[in-house]
């Protein structure tokens, strides 16, 4: 089974743009595009996915987006990626980038609650 977590990812157009074809095909086919700003300094993409196993250095694809970006842009401030996972909610292990002001807001949000049910 393993564990599965949300990620989002927001992507400035020139980062992505510089991505190998596989990595793009990777995005495409296992993530939702939920937004392409498609010009000016905030142009850029916003991916997300629920539900899939985010292993970094166990996956090929996974590892490969991660060393791509490092080598586009050593300093992360054109991308922004973020791990929610249900099994470890405070982990920030899989955190890269450093594209905070995205025009997405995009951010982890962790949150605990006692639910109920009165018969």
């Amino acid at each position: 089974m393993g564990t599965r977590s949300d990620v989002g990812i927001a992507i400035k157009n020139e980062v992505y743009d510089q991505l190998s074809v596989r990595t793009k095909l990777f995005l495409q086919e296992d993530f939702s595009q939920e937004d392409h700003i498609e010009e000016g300094e905030e142009g850029g993409r916003l991916f997300h996915c629920s539900g899939i196993k985010w292993y970094v250095g166990g996956d090929e694809e996974i590892g490969r987006l991660y060393k791509e970006l490092d080598k586009i842009d050593e300093e992360g401030e054109n991308y922004l990626i973020l791990e929610g996972c249900y099994d470890y909610p405070e982990s920030d292990e899989s955190t890269a980038g450093s594209w905070w002001d995205n025009p997405w807001d995009l951010f982890k949000n962790v949150c605990v609650s006692v639910d109920y049910h009165i018969s």
